[in-house]
This record gives structure tokens, sequence and C-alpha cells, in this order.
């Protein structure tokens, strides 16, 4: 296949494959040099710095192998991108967040049995129930919860005293 046979992705895939294995070419050349004792040492202070110029490429040569990948896998061709596209999604498109819970709609207070405060089975296993404690227990904390401290602080205790009894 001649090289105008190919597509630009695929020139670019080849030319940053390329440059992914240039460091390693470059330090065993470096390795033999080293050992030459006609190489100067202005010689070898060189290629350390084109070492070093090939190894900041990498980096930015395994994002673009990405996009590359990410492009040829996509079913439809990709546009370029305009400046239309790169606006900032309106925020009438953007998910909305559920308004965050009151503790009392978190924690019932008037629940006596621990299982059913903390949400778990009778059956629930030790790991179970810490989980269910410490999900609810981060829900409820009074630092989540700046506006009303008084009932945080209460759901939060009733939540203590349900986990202790079960642990």
């Amino acid at each position: 296949m001649a090289a105008k046979d190919l597509t630009e992705d695929q020139l670019n895939f080849i030319k940053f494959t390329r440059m992914l294995q240039e460091p390693a070419r470059l330090k065993r050349l470096y390795k033999k040099m080293e050992l030459d004792p006609r190489v100067s040492d202005q010689e070898l202070r060189i290629l350390s710095q084109e070492i070093y110029k090939a190894e900041s490429l990498v980096s930015w040569a395994k994002y673009n192998l990405e996009l590359l990948k990410a492009r040829s896998d996509s079913k439809s061709p990709r546009k370029r991108s305009s400046q239309s596209s790169k606006r900032s999604p309106k925020k009438s498109e953007s998910p909305k967040k559920s308004p965050r819970k009151s503790p009392k709609e978190l924690c019932n207070l008037t629940e006596k049995d621990p299982y059913k405060v903390l949400g778990v089975p009778r059956d629930a296993s030790q790991t179970q129930i810490k989980k269910a404690y410490y999900r609810k227990a981060k829900a409820v904390h009074p630092d989540k919860h700046p506006n009303k401290k008084r009932e945080a602080t209460e759901c939060f205790k009733h939540l203590e005293q349900a986990y202790s009894k079960l642990n």
C-alpha cells in the first residue's frame, strides 16, 4: 500500500506510533555511544536533550492516538470542530440536580427498629449494615445541612444509636 492511498488519520496514526518508539530508540543509541571512546561529551549531551524532547512528545502522541482510535471506532465520520461546536451547552441542556432532602425526610425519628432506621433487612451482614450506616450518616451529617443543623444532629444521633445497637 502506497503512502498516497492512506487517509490522513492513518498517516497520523503511523506518525504517532513512531513517536512512541523514538525515546527507546534514542536511549539504545545513547548507551552505544556512551561506550564508544570516539564520542565527545558534547555529542552525548545533545543526544540526551533529544531523548528528553522525545519523551515529552510521547504523552502528546498518546493523547492523539486515543483521539484517532476513538474517531475510527465511531460509525459516522467526524466533522472538523467549528467555533459553534466549542460553545458550552445551554443551561436548559444540562441535567438538573434533584434538590437536597432535609434530614427529617432522610431519617424517620419515630422509628425504633434499628434495622428499619438503617434501611437494611434483618438478615443483613455486618458489612451491609456498615455500608448502610455510612451512606445514611453521610447524607444526614450536620455539616451537609448548615441551615438545619439541629434537625441533622438529631437524625445523626438516632442513626448512631441504631448502628451501635446492631454492632
